[in-house]
């Protein structure tokens, strides 16, 4: 069981790695956005892929995420989501169209957050692979906006056919100046969790 095979000194140094890997991801953001983008909290721990939602007290509540798989060395996905009201407002200050603030994504929205949490994913996998020597591949982003469970419960339903235990990592971030929150979440299959923890 991955439980017995990562002890707490490999958590810590996860949760080390984790927020090393949040602060290079968070500076992407904020290059992005040319705002100021910190990590609120980060937690890494061992969960069942299936209780991933339970990190949101709505369960009905509208987010829009941004996933990947994660392939290569490491299997499993990664997500960058914020809720329905914080992504538009990402999406209005990144349009070019400042005269006409939408209220609901439209096609050129979607794509162009998908390219964000393209970057920013990229740049917490990547210094991931650079502080352990792991090569990662990261999929083509899929966006979706719809109830925070519905959606966790079908991308950690992937993994849970396989794994009924798993890494679990949560980057919180915080956006300033119109104050909005985003989550980067990785999640590991068992036997990619246990490669992780080993090679730091």
């Amino acid at each position: 069981m991955i439980n017995n095979t990562i002890d707490q000194s490999q958590l810590e140094r996860l949760q080390e790695l984790a927020i090393k890997a949040g602060e290079v991801a968070s500076t992407s953001i904020s290059k992005i956005l040319g705002a100021e983008v910190s990590i609120h909290a980060s937690t890494v721990e061992v969960i069942s892929p299936t209780q991933l939602d339970k990190k949101f007290p709505d369960p009905e509540a509208l987010f829009t995420t941004v996933a990947l798989k994660v392939t290569n060395n490491l299997s499993g996905i990664i997500i960058f989501l914020e809720s329905q009201d914080d992504a538009q407002k990402m999406a209005n200050q990144l349009s070019t169209d400042n005269e006409n603030q939408r209220t609901k994504l439209s096609e050129i929205d979607e794509s162009t957050l998908k390219e964000v949490g393209n970057i920013i994913v990229g740049s917490f996998l990547s210094e991931i692979s650079k502080s352990t020597g792991l090569q990662v591949i990261q999929s083509v982003p899929d966006i979706a906006t719809d109830m925070i469970k519905a959606t966790l419960d079908e991308l950690s339903g992937q993994i849970a056919l396989n794994s009924s235990r798993s890494l679990s990592v949560v980057i919180d971030l915080h956006i300033e100046p119109q104050g909005s929150e985003a989550k980067l979440v990785l999640m590991l299959d068992a036997d990619s969790s246990e490669l992780l923890a080993k090679s730091l």
